[in-house]
């Protein structure tokens, strides 16, 4: 709506500097309100605070100075960004601008959607978090898997190992159940172009269920500053459409610098905008029957172990990567539920803390083949046949393999299980784990499965 005073919609630049401009003549204008740039070419602005005279104006398109003299706008909308369901697919900016080489869209069509929402809450969190999340990682799939509802943080001293993970996630939850697909919402801040090419490319089998959230490494330091709050405007319009959304912060360091270098800063620490972002991950039961929201957020909490605390409390739990794998004794998620392999795992830990005065040379040997079984993961297996494996590792049954044929083993003994013991896959698919009648039953069929020669040790 416009105002009544004609000069309070329209000003001019007095004083320029990178990236944010001082405009006079805008004294109508709010915070977060977004302006238009008229100069040498027209961009956008976002009036980042309001002095006695003038009005802190935040470039979201040049990264110059602004001649002085550059009428400014009012657009009388706050600051905003399309959303819906034909958003999916596509590589956008902050402002939901695209990014791809897709054809144009008339977003000025779609429903749009603030990126701050004033006086956001807390959601009540439901306890009886819903389906599985699967990355197709055995020692998250296993040991530390993630719910629909969950907020979970991915921990790593090497951003391409916990961007990796990430992708991993959204590639094999682009399904979370058969009736309902489930839309992931992926915010990335490239450092260079190279980077932007290898997310795009991580993601490229999911993209129809994938929203790229991306600010170039170019973009002014403002744009790429409110990709957190883009990301999260776009899952949370998905969760009150009742469908199940996906929201992956790639590297909460990325979005600290960003934020810290703008003028957003002044509106509080990244920390806690990051943490009001977790605290939306929820799972509808009620008035948003059939929707939820899952947060899983990626940063190094070993060089910034601050962040790290102020971020733990709003979370249920993190994965804590040791080089390119998840260490399943370092993690710790909250599991309501339980494992697949609870117990097993805990048996594994006990290993681990015995391993250096272990003298017997059987168990040294039996807890590198679970390791071995542990890593040797791959995509689209399911879950029922990943937690029969490692069952029948941890509970010797491959202590007599060498280690370089585990792999071989393993394709042998799950196309004798699919052949032989398939209403028993069935069942341990369908209770999320191994239950104590089933032990017997698979005990027989692992005794039943002899491996030939060359697979004998």
């Amino acid at each position: 709506m416009a105002t009544s005073d004609p000069w309070a919609d329209a000003g001019r630049v007095e004083r320029g500097e990178p990236e944010v401009s001082f405009a006079f003549g805008l004294s109508a204008a709010r915070t977060l309100e977004l302006v238009e740039l008229r100069g040498e070419r027209v961009g956008y602005g976002v009036v980042t605070s309001m002095l006695r005279e003038h009005a802190e104006v935040a470039h979201l398109d040049a990264t110059s100075a602004m001649p002085i003299g550059t009428s400014v706008h009012r657009l009388c909308r706050q600051l905003e960004l399309p959303v819906g369901a034909r958003m999916r697919g596509r590589v956008v900016d902050p402002l939901g601008r695209p990014l791809d080489e897709l054809p144009e869209r008339r977003f000025e069509s779609l429903r749009t959607r603030p990126l701050f929402t004033r006086g956001a809450r807390r959601e009540l969190r439901d306890f009886d978090f819903g389906e599985p999340i699967y990355c197709g990682r055995r020692r998250v799939d296993l040991f530390a898997r993630l719910r629909t509802g969950e907020r979970r943080l991915v921990v790593s001293g090497t951003r391409a190992a916990r961007t990796e993970l990430a992708a991993e996630f959204a590639l094999e939850s682009t399904f979370v159940s058969r009736r309902m697909p489930l839309h992931v919402v992926f915010v990335s801040l490239p450092e260079d172009a190279a980077e932007e090419t290898r997310v795009r490319h991580l993601l490229a089998d999911a993209q129809a269920n994938v929203t790229l959230v991306m600010a170039r490494h170019d973009a002014p330091k403002t744009l790429r500053a409110l990709a957190a709050a883009a990301g999260c405007a776009l899952a949370e319009q998905t969760f009150h459409d009742r469908h199940p959304a996906l929201l992956v912060l790639d590297d909460v360091d990325a979005l600290a610098a960003a934020w810290n270098a703008s003028p957003l800063a002044a509106r509080g620490s990244i920390d806690a905008h990051v943490a009001g972002i977790l605290d939306r991950a929820c799972l509808g039961r009620h008035e948003y029957e059939g929707g939820s929201l899952t947060v899983v957020a990626t940063l190094a909490g070993e060089r910034d172990g601050e962040r790290l605390s102020v971020l733990e409390p709003s979370s249920d739990g993190a994965l804590v990567l040791d080089g390119d794998e998840v260490d399943p004794w370092r993690s710790h998620p909250v599991q309501r539920f339980g494992s697949p392999l609870k117990g097993w795992g805990a048996q594994l830990a006990r290993h681990r803390e015995l391993g250096t005065t272990l003298t017997d040379d059987h168990a040294d040997d039996h807890d590198r083949r679970v390791r071995e079984v542990l890593s040797l993961s791959a995509r689209r297996t399911p879950v029922e046949e990943q937690v029969a494996v490692v069952y029948a590792a941890l509970a010797g049954h491959a202590d007599e393999m060498p280690v370089e044929l585990l792999r071989t083993w393993e394709t042998h003994l799950l196309a004798h299980l699919r052949e032989t013991e398939g209403p028993l896959l069935r069942s341990i698919r369908e209770i999320g784990g191994i239950s104590g009648d089933m032990k017997p039953q698979l005990e027989k069929a692992f005794r039943e499965f002899r491996p030939a020669l060359p697979y004998r040790a």
